[in-house]
């Protein structure tokens, strides 16, 4: 069950301890009890869903006392989908490892919007032309994504079952569509 899972460590120091808090509370801010049911849901639906990790300007009390500092930036997670109107395009090495990550989708205003994650920087394309203002260097080091994908549905085995109690239930509505309300009458 997704909502038992927990985070266990082998806490050896005060220092991890204080890790540990924090990353939870980051956790908790995220409601990743909740988004991660919903990654799967998205999963099972579109048969790939990703998780971007991205910063924000927040409060610093909003974290463990012992984990403030000079920065104001909090981890937030958007969960992104083809059902959400998300294009994911991963692309991976002959190692497997995912070297770039794609995302294009259109904003409110129904601009062409693609975002290029690397491990060395994250470009914002506007309708193909690069804002500079939302691009630059990539200061995590790594690509922010969590990719997830299936090759098949879950009722990939029994599809040509259903479609076949689809096509008989169709062809019976048309049946009792024709023969509901005969012309003539023997």
């Amino acid at each position: 069950n997704v909502k038992n899972i927990k985070l266990l460590a082998q806490i050896e120091t005060e220092e991890e301890q204080r890790m540990l808090d924090f990353v939870n509370k980051i956790r908790e801010d995220n409601k990743l009890r909740y988004r991660e049911s919903q990654v799967a849901r998205k999963l099972l639906e579109d048969l790939q869903v990703a998780k971007l990790y991205y910063f924000e300007e927040g409060q610093v009390n909003s974290y463990p006392k012992q984990n403030r500092s000079a920065s104001k930036l909090r981890m937030r997670i958007r969960i992104l989908a083809p059902s959400l109107g998300d294009t994911l395009i991963p692309i991976f090495d002959s190692f497997g490892s995912m070297v770039m990550f794609i995302r294009k989708y259109q904003d409110q205003d129904e601009n062409d919007i693609t975002e290029v994650f690397t491990s060395e920087y994250i470009n914002v394309y506007t309708n193909d032309e690069l804002d500079t203002e939302r691009s630059g260097a990539n200061l995590l080091g790594k690509i922010p994504i969590v990719y997830y994908s299936l090759n098949e549905t879950v009722w990939n085995d029994v599809q040509p079952m259903i479609e076949r109690l689809e096509n008989l239930i169709s062809n019976f509505a048309d049946t009792v569509d024709y023969n509901g309300a005969p012309i003539l009458v023997a």
